[in-house]
């Protein structure tokens, strides 16, 4: 996942961003984002920007975008602490995740 971290950190529209391995009931675990982006960006714009960097199975089926004020878990190295961002910003129950702002991926 660190290829697609480091195309993530290559976008121009991101500002700060982490691949994080989601839970999932389905199929257990799912490629996640979170991050803090320039302007507005969904997971399809996330996606179709990434396309070319990394393959297809390495793009993001879930995002959460970090609302102003909310800060990233760290470790006391100061890393991101990826254990703690994904039980406090992606909900395991559904409905819980979308009342967060966890976008979820669908294909077409």
């Amino acid at each position: 996942m660190q290829q697609l971290e480091q195309a993530l950190q290559a976008l121009p529209a991101v500002e700060e961003a982490y691949v994080v391995p989601v839970r999932d009931e389905e199929i257990g675990r799912r490629v996640g984002v979170i991050g803090r982006f320039c302007g507005t960006v969904t997971l399809r714009d996330l996606r179709v920007m990434l396309a070319g960097s990394v393959a297809e199975f390495m793009l993001p089926a879930v995002l959460r975008t970090m609302a102003e004020g909310e800060v990233f878990p760290r470790t006391h190295s100061g890393k991101i602490d990826k254990n703690e961002v994904v039980d406090a910003f992606f909900p395991m129950d559904p409905e819980c995740a979308l009342r967060a702002g966890v976008e979820f991926w669908k294909p077409e």
